[in-house]
């Protein structure tokens, strides 16, 4: 009886270890499969941006887009809304550490209230020209910046190549300072750009981009300053037909992440991403060159009025401004490298 009982009690524990084994054996698989599936998880990010459709930088940002999803196999799809669907860009930007969006095309002056050391790019007359520009933002310069943005918490992808901005208005041409006086004029939500404005001449109004049109359209404010392509492509050349060139700000674009978010795509995708910012920016540049040599003819046909200014008279009114901030932008040391790089 003794030895029934041990040899029953011997398949007992056979049986269950034929169990155990099956059912760790499926675990694995189970786990394995399991970790392949998060491998090749879809990955959906949200591309905010307050440019419309017609913006070579919204054509780039949708080149950026097609690029991505050619390179990680379709594993990564973003998803671009234009024309400030998402909110104004400083709502946008709030939302990146917030978790509610996942990219964002910024204006400089907005992200200088996030990340302050981007402020010297609002400086005005601080470039000669775009290929200066462009230089100072693929140098050391550029560098120092991107890693003050990664030290608030942001990662910046590449910037796009800055375009003169010139003020635009309803009322007049503006051939020097004195044209300014009494004209209500948008600006950015920047201290340097309101204080610029207003060392013109003019009377600065910081205003959303999106409510630019409106604000134009019912006499809130007489013009504003940007680029042709914007000028143009916001329509704000339907209600405001005197462009002249003061091309006082060379002020940057930029597209970003928060840095945490960056980090935690897989390391194909974040090195898809920094290997595409070169082609990227090359691409829009391309675009952008092609456009602006057919806008402003086109503009002018449609009745804008183009004029050029007195430059000089215009750079002259910039050193108190220079010495005003040049302690929040790095020192008059920074300022003169930059102007003479």
């Amino acid at each position: 009886m003794f030895k029934l009982c041990r040899k029953l009690l011997m398949i007992s524990l056979l049986v269950l270890l034929v169990i155990s084994l099956v059912g760790c054996s499926a675990g694995e698989k189970s786990s394995g499969q399991s970790s392949e599936q998060k491998k090749e998880e879809k990955i959906v990010l949200k591309y905010g941006d307050a440019v419309s459709t017609a913006d070579p930088q919204y054509k780039a940002s949708v080149f950026f887009a097609e690029k991505v999803a050619e390179k990680t196999g379709g594993r990564v799809e973003i998803q671009i809304y234009p024309n400030s669907q998402l909110g104004s860009q400083r709502e946008m930007t709030e939302g990146l550490k917030l978790g509610t969006i996942e990219i964002v095309k910024n204006t400089n002056a907005v992200f200088t209230g996030f990340v302050s050391d981007t402020k010297i790019l609002d400086l005005p007359y601080l470039f000669k020209d775009t290929d200066h520009a462009r230089r100072v933002l693929d140098g050391e310069v550029g560098d120092q910046l991107k890693a003050a943005a990664e030290k608030a918490g942001y990662k910046v992808l590449w910037f796009f190549t800055p375009r003169s901005r010139s003020v635009y208005n309803s009322v007049k041409p503006i051939f020097t300072p004195n044209d300014m006086q009494g004209l209500k004029i948008r600006v950015m939500e920047s201290p340097i750009m309101i204080d610029t404005i207003n060392s013109m001449g003019g009377n600065a109004v910081p205003l959303a981009f999106g409510e630019v049109y409106s604000a134009l359209e019912q006499g809130v404010i007489d013009g504003a300053e940007n680029s042709v392509i914007s000028y143009y492509a916001m329509k704000h050349s339907e209600v405001s037909k005197y462009f002249s060139e003061t091309k006082q700000f060379y002020s940057p674009e930029l597209v970003i992440m928060s840095l945490d978010k960056f980090k935690s795509l897989p390391e194909d995708v974040q090195k898809v991403f920094e290997e595409l910012a070169g082609e990227v920016v090359a691409y829009e540049h391309k675009v952008y060159q092609e456009l602006e040599d057919t806008t402003k003819e086109q503009l002018i046909n449609e009745g804008s009025q183009f004029n050029e200014v007195d430059l000089d008279a215009f750079r002259a009114k910039m050193e108190p401004l220079y010495q005003k901030h040049a302690k929040d932008v790095g020192g008059m040391d920074l300022i003169n490298k930059i102007l003479n790089y």
